[in-house]
C-alpha cells in the first residue's frame, strides 16, 4: 500500500528519531456439548448491523492490537514479531520497526530469553483530528499495558501513546509517540477537532 508522507506524519516521525538518537524509545517504561435449540414461541433476533469499520470502537480494536503485538515476543521469532502487525498496521510503520526498533530491542530480548505475553489494561481516546493534505482521519490514543515477564528496561507495566490513522475505509496503527508530543497534540486539541469536525461536515454536505 503507497502511503504520502504528510507534515504530521514527519514531525512524529522526527521526534521518533530524536528520541532514538537520544538512546531512548518512544515508550513510557514502569517497573462441549449441543447448542440448545430456542422454543417455538422464542422470537428470533435480528442480524446485528455490520460494524462500522471507522467507529471509535473500531479504532479502540486497532490500538490494543498495536499494543498486544508490540509486547508479545518470542526472542528467537524476530520474523514472527515482525509478521504479527501487518493485518493493521501501516507499511512505513512496520518498516519503521524493522530497520529502527528490532535492531534496538532484540539484543535485550535475546540476552534474557524473552518469551513475553501482554494484556491491555487501558485504552483512552484522546484527540480526534483531520488530516487536510491526505483527507483522512487520525487519533491520538494513551494506553496502559501489562507484559509478562516484563522486558529489560520496560518493566511489567508500560504506559505510553499512539497514533491511529484512516486508511481505506478503517483504522490503522500509525505510530508511538513520545510524551511531550502528546502533550503538545493535547494543547492544540480544540483547535485540531474544531477543524476536524468542519472538515467531516464539508464531506457531508449533499
Amino acid at each position: 500500500m503507497e502511503i504520502t508522507i504528510t507534515p504530521r506524519r514527519i514531525v512524529l516521525a522526527l521526534a521518533v528519531l530524536a528520541l532514538l538518537a537520544a538512546g531512548g524509545l518512544v515508550l513510557s517504561r514502569r517497573e462441549g456439548g449441543l447448542p440448545l435449540l430456542p422454543a417455538e414461541d422464542t422470537p428470533t433476533p435480528p442480524p446485528s448491523a455490520t460494524p462500522d469499520p471507522l467507529s471509535d470502537e473500531a479504532a479502540r480494536g486497532v490500538v490494543e492490537q498495536a499494543i498486544t503485538a508490540f509486547f508479545t515476543a518470542d526472542y528467537a521469532d524476530p520474523a514472527g514479531w515482525l509478521k504479527q502487525f501487518e493485518p493493521f498496521t501501516l507499511d512505513t510503520t512496520v518498516d519503521l520497526f524493522r530497520e529502527v526498533y528490532q535492531p534496538r530491542l532484540w539484543p535485550d530480548l535475546q540476552r534474557e530469553r524473552i518469551v513475553s505475553t501482554a494484556s491491555v489494561v487501558e485504552a483512552e481516546r484522546l484527540v480526534d483530528g483531520f488530516d487536510e493534505i491526505m483527507g483522512v482521519r487520525w487519533q491520538l490514543w494513551r494506553y496502559s499495558v501489562r507484559v509478562e515477564p516484563g522486558w529489560p528496561g520496560f518493566g511489567s507495566e508500560v504506559q505510553g501513546y499512539l497514533t491511529v490513522v484512516e486508511r481505506n475505509g478503517r483504522w490503522w496503527f500509525d505510530l508511538f509517540v513520545d510524551e511531550q508530543t502528546a502533550q503538545e497534540m493535547l494543547l492544540a486539541r480544540p483547535t485540531i477537532e474544531a477543524a476536524a469536525t468542519a472538515a467531516v461536515a464539508t464531506e457531508e454536505a449533499p
